[in-house]
């Protein structure tokens, strides 16, 4: 089944991927796997325009402009995050999953392993992390083990559309 263009139909469809083009900022290759963020304060304005944020189809959009590295700025900050699904190198358009069972870049943190089961929040270095108070509000649940000292692809149920 091609999971772009069919969609499951049991009880736990809601999970099923969806999957935006969007584009990056700056100097910042992404790779697959790794964590951004939509840049809705449009803090980079030479790339988003804030007056544009209801123009979808505008380029400058801030829901059409992703930023690599999705570390919190603020102790509580909300947002809209994605998992990028194919690697683009920096101004060229790339595909994020917004939402859905994806495979993420998951970092251990004070060599600490992630677990099945463990809520996930972005952190530095463009990956998933074990969430932690007065950090990014959590995102995922990872469905895979992690190892202690290292960065690892696996599934996630990702949900990138926090305001906690």
């Amino acid at each position: 089944m091609n999971s772009m263009l069919l969609h499951p139909s049991g009880n736990l469809s809601a999970i099923h991927p969806t999957y935006v083009s969007v584009k990056p900022i700056t100097a910042a290759n992404v790779a697959v796997g790794d964590v951004v963020r939509f840049d809705i304060s449009a803090s980079d304005t030479t790339y988003t325009d804030i007056a544009k944020i209801e123009d979808f189809d505008d380029p400058k959009c801030p829901f059409n402009v992703v930023i690599l590295g999705a570390a919190a700025t603020t102790l509580r900050e909300g947002g809209v995050w994605g998992i990028v699904t194919e690697a683009a190198t920096a101004g060229s358009r790339c595909t994020v999953c917004i939402h859905g069972v994806v495979t993420a870049n998951v970092a251990s943190l004070s060599g600490a392993a992630v677990a099945k089961g463990d809520i996930l929040a972005s952190v530095a270095g463009a990956d998933l992390g074990r969430a932690v108070d007065s950090g990014n509000p959590a995102v995922a649940i990872a469905l895979g083990d992690g190892t202690a000292s290292a960065t690892v692809a696996m599934k996630v149920f990702f949900n990138g559309y926090q305001m906690s």
